[in-house]
């Protein structure tokens, strides 16, 4: 059945941050509310520090206006992260693979500055929500929301409390279980925030002497992407991440490759996969900055139906220095952030910590807001972003004749109607449009 909600009131609040939120509150919907009057009151204002600037068109495409930043967003405030990455031609100049540079891990799984043109640095490693930081699995976040070892997910191979992280014939190999998802011992929904699966990946800039992860400024070199090989796709599927600071423990977790409100999985297919920066998106809308590169992940989530068995394993990772694809590359540091055309704003490059999401033009300026979760959008009518909250967290800015406003989880803001007297209806499926005369989304 199609399902049909009505706007609800704009109201001011603050979202508890989580890495894995329920995926199957963004699914849609089969329930059929009745429709009602968009409601105008509840608590209104701006929230958080300065929101994005639009600047320069990404390389090869439509160039932007411009614009002050927007009065409200919020951004991350980091992590445990040391004072920054090195970029620059450091290294020993090796490691060149085509029109690339691969990062080569020893037979313990660290890549070394030295052996690489741009001094990356770090160690290759895997975790999962069965087992917590100091190895433990009373500590993983699976158990300590009450679930028991059984009900976790896993890595077997290579174990997480062994030395190092095996090359395998320049091969990173995993072997493990993503659990099958059990509902909250308190809530009674299914706990995807604590049972989010299990993550193999490196980071670009570890200090081994501080025990610190730094940011990977990427762009400084002119690089404009990331390719990777894989021999077996997981039964579940993967999300290729790339971490910038304190994404990791924001709201949807970090930026991924082909990231959507949906939490759709990233179009990883065996073989050779080829990624570029404008190509990784948070999946409430928060633009990957590459002059801040933290981590990259392979992700295994999990899903309700059932346990699922992983084996498969990670080779050739390169970087990339190319033009970039036509239209969607940003060069500046300045503006480091690509954000395709929506709603009135051409695509464009925007300062860092721009939500995607929601970014429009205000009479042909551009504004937008910064911030990792969907809460915020920005208000044209008072020059601000405002932030949305339960019952109605979902951010959607001004469409036609639709005022910006809050929704339910899970509305697509491009569905959003109004069907006149008040009465403003959006569809949980991007590719249906309501229907006024019927009251269901087709």
């Amino acid at each position: 059945m199609n399902a049909r909600m009505a706007a609800g009131l704009w109201v001011l609040g603050l979202v508890a941050a989580a890495c894995y939120p329920n995926p199957d509150d963004l699914r849609r919907s089969t329930t059929t509310a009745t429709g009602g009057a968009s409601g105008t009151g509840g608590a209104t204002g701006t929230a958080g520090t300065a929101g994005g600037v639009g600047g320069v068109g990404a390389t090869g495409g439509r160039s932007g206006t411009g614009g002050g930043p927007g009065t409200g967003g919020r951004t991350g405030t980091g992590g445990g992260l040391g004072a920054g990455g090195r970029v620059g031609a450091g290294g020993a100049g090796g490691g060149f693979a085509g029109a690339g540079l691969a990062l080569t891990p020893d037979a313990t799984g660290w890549i070394d500055k030295a052996t690489n043109a741009y001094g990356v640095q770090g160690n290759w490693y895997g975790f999962s929500d069965g087992i917590g930081a100091n190895g433990l699995t009373s500590s993983g976040s699976c158990e300590m929301a009450g679930h028991p070892v059984s009900a976790c997910s896993a890595i077997i191979s290579p174990s997480p409390t062994g030395n190092g992280f095996p090359n395998v014939g320049g091969r990173m190999c995993a072997t493990g279980v993503a659990a099958r998802v059990v509902a909250n011992t308190t809530t009674g929904l299914p706990d995807y925030g604590a049972i989010y699966g299990a993550v193999i990946g490196f980071d670009f800039n570890f200090d081994p002497g501080t025990l610190t992860k730094g940011r990977f400024n990427a762009l400084a070199p002119g690089l404009t992407g990331i390719a990777f090989d894989i021999d077996v796709l997981p039964a579940n599927g993967m999300r290729v991440q790339m971490v910038n600071p304190g994404t990791d423990f924001g709201p949807g977790g970090p930026a991924y490759w082909g990231g959507t409100p949906a939490f759709s999985n990233s179009p990883v297919r065996v073989g050779t996969n080829r990624i570029y920066w404008a190509d990784i998106v948070g999946p409430y809308g928060l633009g990957l900055d590459p002059t801040q590169l933290v981590s990259m992940y392979f992700a295994v989530p999990t899903q309700a139906a059932s346990a699922s068995n992983f084996s498969f394993c990670i080779s050739n990772v390169t970087l990339i220095k190319d033009t970039g694809p036509p239209g969607r590359t940003c060069t500046s540091q300045t503006f480091p952030v690509y954000c395709p055309a929506l709603n009135g704003a051409p695509a464009n490059c925007w300062t860092a910590g721009t939500n995607c999401s929601s970014v429009v033009s205000c009479a042909g300026t551009l504004r937008s807001c910064s911030s990792q979760a969907q809460t915020d959008f920005y208000d044209c009518a008072i020059s601000s972003c405002r932030r949305c909250a339960d019952p109605n967290p979902q951010a959607c800015p001004a469409r036609g004749t639709v005022p910006a406003g809050c929704w339910p989880n899970g509305i697509f803001c491009s569905t959003v109607t109004d069907c006149g007297g008040g009465l403003v209806f959006g569809c949980y499926d991007p590719s249906l449009i309501f229907d006024c005369v019927s009251g269901l989304c087709f």
